[in-house]
Parts: structure tokens; sequence; C-alpha cells
């Protein structure tokens, strides 16, 4: 991948153990848009240091309602710079949701 090529994956399908959205090492995007088609579990985005620091989530605290980024619509106009260190994990608390995201290599 170069610079400009899009970051992309239309439908990730998230357990209760998460997926990592972590670009391979020397490259960095830019997530520009998330979306999410949450169901009755409870989801969460988080925004990662290395595999186990949690630097900020949305919504906040792990088990909160995922009517919060539904009715949001998903993040649209984001601009979250990630990277292999700095990076994104989607979670769900039970079950398994639908998250989206989009972005460009940078």
């Amino acid at each position: 991948m170069a610079a400009g090529d899009l970051f992309v994956d239309m439908v990730t399908v998230v357990g209760t153990g998460g997926v990592d959205i972590q670009p391979a090492v020397g490259v960095s995007a830019m997530i520009t848009f998330i979306g999410s088609a949450l169901g009755a579990g409870n989801g969460e985005i988080e925004g990662r240091e290395g595999l186990t620091a949690t630097v900020w989530s949305l919504p906040t605290g792990s088990g909160s309602s995922s009517a919060i980024i539904n009715n949001m619509a998903g993040l649209t106009n984001c601009k979250i710079f990630i990277n292999n260190t700095m990076f994104l994990k989607f979670i769900t608390g039970s079950g398994t949701q639908n998250y989206s995201y989009s972005g460009i290599e940078i």
C-alpha cells in the first residue's frame, strides 16, 4: 500500500473478544468514518496504545449501551490517526455486532 490508498473494511463482524483495527508496521492511516449496525449487545470503540492500554473509549466504560453509537449514525467526518502502536479496537459485550470503517493511508 502507498500513501493515498484507501484503508477500509465495509463490514467487520465483531465477537466478544473484539477486533483490532491495526495497520502493519510502518503504515499509518487516518480513519474518517466509523459506522455500526449494533444489535441488542453492548458495543464499544476503544483507542488503544499497545495491546493492553486503553487511551479512550466510546461510549465511556464497558457495558455501556450500544444505542449511543447507533443514535449517532456512526462517527462521520472524524479524523482518527492510527498506526501499528496506536490503533482502534471494536468490542461487543455479547453475541456478534457489525462495524464498518473507512479512511486513507497517510
